[in-house]
Protein backbone atom coordinates (compact mmCIF):
# COMPACT_ATOMS: atom_id res chain seq x y z
CA UNK A 1 0.00 0.00 0.00
CA UNK A 2 2.63 2.56 0.69
CA UNK A 3 4.55 1.68 -2.53
CA UNK A 4 1.06 2.04 -4.45
CA UNK A 5 0.90 5.48 -2.68
CA UNK A 6 4.41 6.59 -3.58
CA UNK A 7 3.61 5.95 -6.46
CA UNK A 8 0.76 7.87 -7.10
CA UNK A 9 2.26 10.80 -5.30
CA UNK A 10 5.02 10.61 -8.18
CA UNK A 11 2.46 9.94 -11.12
CA UNK A 12 0.97 13.01 -9.87
CA UNK A 13 3.66 15.50 -9.50
CA UNK A 14 5.25 14.73 -13.62
CA UNK A 15 1.48 15.32 -14.67
CA UNK A 16 1.19 18.34 -12.85
CA UNK A 17 4.99 19.81 -14.23
CA UNK A 18 3.58 18.94 -17.24
CA UNK A 19 0.53 20.56 -17.12
CA UNK A 20 2.70 23.78 -16.62
CA UNK A 21 5.14 23.13 -19.45
CA UNK A 22 1.98 23.00 -21.18
CA UNK A 23 0.36 26.39 -19.79
CA UNK A 24 3.92 27.71 -20.59
CA UNK A 25 4.24 26.95 -24.39
CA UNK A 26 0.19 27.80 -24.61
CA UNK A 27 1.41 31.14 -23.25
CA UNK A 28 4.03 31.85 -25.91
CA UNK A 29 2.25 30.82 -29.21
CA UNK A 30 -0.53 33.37 -27.75
CA UNK A 31 2.18 35.56 -27.90
CA UNK A 32 3.43 34.43 -31.45
CA UNK A 33 0.02 34.58 -32.87
CA UNK A 34 -0.38 38.10 -31.27
CA UNK A 35 2.88 39.79 -33.03
CA UNK A 36 1.80 42.43 -36.25
CA UNK A 37 4.99 40.11 -38.02
CA UNK A 38 3.88 36.52 -37.61
CA UNK A 39 7.28 34.63 -38.02
CA UNK A 40 6.25 31.54 -39.59
CA UNK A 41 9.46 29.34 -38.58
CA UNK A 42 8.83 30.59 -34.70
CA UNK A 43 5.22 29.91 -35.22
CA UNK A 44 6.01 26.49 -36.63
CA UNK A 45 8.57 25.62 -33.30
CA UNK A 46 5.64 26.76 -30.81
CA UNK A 47 2.83 24.92 -32.32
CA UNK A 48 5.74 22.16 -32.09
CA UNK A 49 6.41 22.20 -28.25
CA UNK A 50 2.60 22.62 -27.72
CA UNK A 51 2.26 19.40 -29.20
CA UNK A 52 4.87 17.48 -27.70
CA UNK A 53 3.77 18.95 -24.23
CA UNK A 54 -0.11 17.80 -24.74
CA UNK A 55 0.99 14.47 -25.72
CA UNK A 56 3.34 14.31 -22.63
CA UNK A 57 0.56 15.57 -20.35
CA UNK A 58 -2.07 12.84 -22.11
CA UNK A 59 0.59 10.14 -20.87
CA UNK A 60 1.43 11.54 -17.57
CA UNK A 61 -2.67 11.41 -17.22
CA UNK A 62 -3.25 8.11 -18.47
CA UNK A 63 -0.53 6.86 -16.48
CA UNK A 64 -1.89 8.31 -13.32
CA UNK A 65 -5.12 6.80 -13.72
CA UNK A 66 -4.12 3.22 -14.81
CA UNK A 67 -1.90 3.25 -11.37
CA UNK A 68 -4.79 4.51 -9.60
CA UNK A 69 -6.76 1.78 -11.20
CA UNK A 70 -4.36 -0.77 -9.99
CA UNK A 71 -4.21 0.62 -6.56
CA UNK A 72 -8.05 0.65 -6.16
CA UNK A 73 -8.12 -2.86 -7.18
CA UNK A 74 -5.37 -3.63 -4.80
CA UNK A 75 -6.98 -1.72 -2.00
CA UNK A 76 -9.75 -3.34 -2.79
CA UNK A 77 -8.48 -6.91 -2.29
CA UNK A 78 -6.93 -5.83 0.82
CA UNK A 79 -10.23 -4.45 1.95
CA UNK A 80 -12.16 -7.79 1.46
CA UNK A 81 -9.43 -9.66 2.58
CA UNK A 82 -9.27 -7.68 6.17
CA UNK A 83 -13.26 -7.35 6.21
CA UNK A 84 -12.67 -11.50 5.75
CA UNK A 85 -10.51 -12.30 8.89
CA UNK A 86 -12.82 -9.79 11.05
CA UNK A 87 -15.82 -12.16 10.40
CA UNK A 88 -13.61 -15.00 11.26
CA UNK A 89 -11.81 -13.54 13.73
CA UNK A 90 -15.70 -12.44 15.22
CA UNK A 91 -16.76 -15.93 14.91
CA UNK A 92 -13.81 -17.33 16.47
CA UNK A 93 -14.38 -14.71 19.65
CA UNK A 94 -18.00 -15.57 19.33
CA UNK A 95 -16.85 -19.49 19.62
CA UNK A 96 -14.12 -18.78 22.79
CA UNK A 97 -17.32 -16.83 24.81
CA UNK A 98 -19.46 -19.97 24.55
CA UNK A 99 -17.21 -22.28 24.95
CA UNK A 100 -16.05 -19.97 28.82
CA UNK A 101 -19.67 -19.93 29.01
CA UNK A 102 -20.35 -23.25 29.07
CA UNK A 103 -16.75 -24.23 31.55
CA UNK A 104 -18.21 -21.38 33.65
CA UNK A 105 -21.56 -23.29 34.17
CA UNK A 106 -19.27 -26.37 34.51
CA UNK A 107 -17.68 -25.36 36.89
CA UNK A 108 -20.06 -23.63 39.11
CA UNK A 109 -21.77 -27.23 38.59
CA UNK A 110 -18.77 -29.14 40.14
CA UNK A 111 -18.38 -26.88 42.85
CA UNK A 112 -22.12 -27.22 43.86
CA UNK A 113 -21.59 -31.00 44.10
CA UNK A 114 -18.50 -31.04 45.75
CA UNK A 115 -20.22 -28.57 48.75
CA UNK A 116 -23.53 -30.90 48.54
CA UNK A 117 -22.38 -34.28 47.80
CA UNK A 118 -25.24 -36.76 47.32
CA UNK A 119 -25.91 -38.95 49.85
CA UNK A 120 -26.29 -42.85 49.18
CA UNK A 121 -27.39 -45.67 50.87
CA UNK A 122 -24.45 -47.15 52.20
CA UNK A 123 -23.44 -43.32 53.65
CA UNK A 124 -26.81 -44.10 55.64
CA UNK A 125 -25.96 -47.54 56.96
CA UNK A 126 -22.31 -46.34 57.81
CA UNK A 127 -24.13 -43.56 59.67
CA UNK A 128 -26.40 -46.08 61.60
CA UNK A 129 -23.16 -48.59 62.65
CA UNK A 130 -21.00 -45.53 63.70
CA UNK A 131 -24.07 -44.41 65.99
CA UNK A 132 -24.60 -47.45 67.30
CA UNK A 133 -21.28 -47.83 68.09
CA UNK A 134 -20.90 -44.57 69.96
CA UNK A 135 -24.26 -44.94 71.63
CA UNK A 136 -22.96 -48.32 73.27
CA UNK A 137 -24.21 -46.84 76.72
CA UNK A 138 -26.93 -44.67 75.71
CA UNK A 139 -29.23 -46.34 73.26
CA UNK A 140 -28.93 -50.39 73.79
CA UNK A 141 -30.77 -51.82 76.56
CA UNK A 142 -28.07 -54.54 77.19
CA UNK A 143 -24.06 -54.77 77.15
CA UNK A 144 -22.87 -58.29 75.65
CA UNK A 145 -19.43 -59.42 76.23
CA UNK A 146 -18.24 -62.37 74.68
CA UNK A 147 -15.51 -64.93 74.55
CA UNK A 148 -12.51 -63.74 76.54
CA UNK A 149 -14.09 -62.06 79.30
CA UNK A 150 -12.11 -64.19 81.47
CA UNK A 151 -8.83 -64.33 80.39
CA UNK A 152 -6.79 -61.60 81.92
CA UNK A 153 -6.98 -59.29 79.36
CA UNK A 154 -10.64 -59.93 78.99
CA UNK A 155 -10.56 -58.56 82.51
CA UNK A 156 -8.09 -55.80 82.14
CA UNK A 157 -11.53 -54.59 79.88
CA UNK A 158 -14.28 -55.13 81.43
CA UNK A 159 -13.12 -54.21 84.71
CA UNK A 160 -13.44 -50.11 83.34
CA UNK A 161 -16.91 -50.50 81.68
CA UNK A 162 -17.84 -51.96 84.83
CA UNK A 163 -16.47 -49.40 86.97
CA UNK A 164 -18.33 -47.15 84.65
CA UNK A 165 -22.12 -48.70 84.01
CA UNK A 166 -21.96 -50.40 87.33
CA UNK A 167 -20.27 -48.90 90.18
CA UNK A 168 -22.70 -50.18 92.78
CA UNK A 169 -22.02 -54.04 91.60
CA UNK A 170 -18.66 -53.88 90.44
CA UNK A 171 -17.21 -56.60 93.00
CA UNK A 172 -20.05 -58.60 92.51
CA UNK A 173 -18.93 -58.59 88.72
CA UNK A 174 -15.20 -59.51 89.43
CA UNK A 175 -15.87 -62.38 91.71
CA UNK A 176 -18.07 -64.28 89.09
CA UNK A 177 -15.59 -63.06 85.72
CA UNK A 178 -12.73 -64.62 87.97
CA UNK A 179 -14.48 -67.76 88.91
CA UNK A 180 -15.17 -68.69 85.80
CA UNK A 181 -12.80 -70.04 82.45
CA UNK A 182 -12.67 -68.91 79.13
CA UNK A 183 -12.87 -72.57 78.11
CA UNK A 184 -16.84 -73.43 79.59
CA UNK A 185 -18.46 -69.96 80.30
CA UNK A 186 -19.47 -67.57 78.23
CA UNK A 187 -20.61 -64.59 80.05
CA UNK A 188 -23.28 -62.07 78.72
CA UNK A 189 -23.64 -59.13 80.97
CA UNK A 190 -27.26 -57.38 80.54
CA UNK A 191 -27.78 -54.17 82.16
CA UNK A 192 -31.02 -53.20 82.43
CA UNK A 193 -31.31 -49.17 83.21
CA UNK A 194 -34.97 -49.34 85.12
CA UNK A 195 -33.72 -51.82 88.12
CA UNK A 196 -30.04 -51.15 87.75
CA UNK A 197 -29.39 -54.93 88.40
CA UNK A 198 -27.09 -57.48 86.34
CA UNK A 199 -27.94 -60.96 85.08
CA UNK A 200 -25.29 -63.60 84.47
CA UNK A 201 -26.19 -66.31 82.15
CA UNK A 202 -23.69 -69.30 81.63
CA UNK A 203 -24.40 -71.74 78.86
Amino acid sequence: MQRTHKELLRKLEDLQKAARILDKHGDELIRCVNEPEIDRKTLTERAALLKITTAAVLKAAEEFVDLSDRGSRRMGKVVATERREKLMLQEQLETLAKQHSSLERAATLTDNISFNPPLSAYSDMEDEFHDAAEELSISGSRVSLMEGATTVKGFAILKPLLHYFFPSQESLCEDYLLSTTSDAVESKLHYDPSVFRIQLHSF
